[in-house]
């Protein structure tokens, strides 16, 4: 695996009982902001929202895609994100410009409240969805709240960004990190990690990107998990195991089928009007990923039946 080449690594320390899940999202992230050429600030929020999907994609069975929607009732008004079991990931910032002369403010860019949702799906299908209160107004603390409250699983979750000023190479680093307590989990201890997690020594190494994955991953087992009687000492007792799951990429499912059953599904009406304005091509934008799709008079006629 090469060092510019986006990873999530899965695994559990059977001692604590604790499960983790460690991501570096880099490419995904550029790739996203590019997509929809989103100012810094949206830049920010929107890259949190990919990684925090190339977490939670760790937690999916074959063939599941989560989609996780964040809304917020200030300047920035939600975030979509999706991510499936291969490890493809989409999203849309909306707004994807949110500076005027400046950044807004927390508190202007998340207003008072807002809604987190998150769906479990399976080919179209929904196996389980639940939302709750924005309760934190934090993008990656919001979803750690989701899944503490809405299943029930005690999580702690951290993501760093850094960016480059060179719009050609906007991201110098994109790292995310998700801690959760298994059933046998000892809480106390799992509660002291998370706490590890928020720690300034914990992000910096996060953001660090001089390691190869696996040294890195050590290390940041070793701030968050290793008991202070061991001075440090991860390998010592924590009953280690962990694997590299599906790489990340922000990889859209657009195709030029589907634009043309998005058009199938307008009004003959709409569809003329399109065609008129248009000078006789109909042109469909993808959401997710921004690609133009553009059909002739004839393709249009063909799907009405013409």
């Amino acid at each position: 695996m090469g060092d510019n080449t986006d990873f999530m690594v899965r695994g559990t320390a059977s001692a604590p009982g604790i499960r983790f899940v460690f991501a570096d999202t880099r490419q995904t992230v550029t790739a996203g902001i590019a997509a929809h050429d989103t100012d810094p600030a949206a830049a920010a929020l929107f890259g949190q929202a990919l990684t925090v999907a190339a977490l939670m994609g760790a937690l999916l069975k074959d063939g599941e895609k989560y989609t996780l929607r964040w809304e917020y009732r200030g300047v920035l008004r939600s975030l979509l994100a999706d991510v499936t079991t291969e490890g493809h990931i989409r999203g849309i910032p909306r707004p994807a410009h949110l500076m005027g002369d400046t950044t807004p403010p927390s508190r202007e860019l998340f207003g008072d409240g807002g809604t987190i949702t998150v769906i479990r799906s399976r080919e179209g299908r929904i196996i389980s969805s639940g939302s709750t209160r924005a309760a934190l107004l934090d993008i990656t603390e919001d979803i750690a709240y989701f899944l503490s409250v809405s299943d029930q699983v005690e999580s702690g979750m951290v993501v760093t960004l850094k960016f480059n000023p060179s719009p050609e190479d906007p991201v110098h680093s994109a790292s995310g990190f998700l801690l959760q307590a298994m059933p046998e989990c000892d809480l106390e201890r799992f509660d002291s990690a998370r706490t590890a997690l928020r720690s300034h020594r914990f992000q910096e190494a996060l953001a660090d990107t001089g390691r190869a994955w696996e040294p890195k991953l050590h290390h940041l087992l070793d701030l968050a998990l290793a008991p202070p009687e061991q001075g440090g000492s991860l390998l010592t007792g924590l009953g280690l195991h962990y694997e590299l799951g599906a790489p990340p990429s922000y990889t859209c499912s657009c195709s030029p089928e589907r634009m043309r059953n998005a058009l199938a599904m307008m009004k003959r009406e709409e569809l003329e009007e399109i065609l008129h304005e248009e000078g006789g091509r109909a042109e469909v934008v993808c959401q997710f990923c921004s690609r133009r799709y553009s059909f002739g008079s004839e393709d249009v006629r063909t799907l009405r039946g013409d």
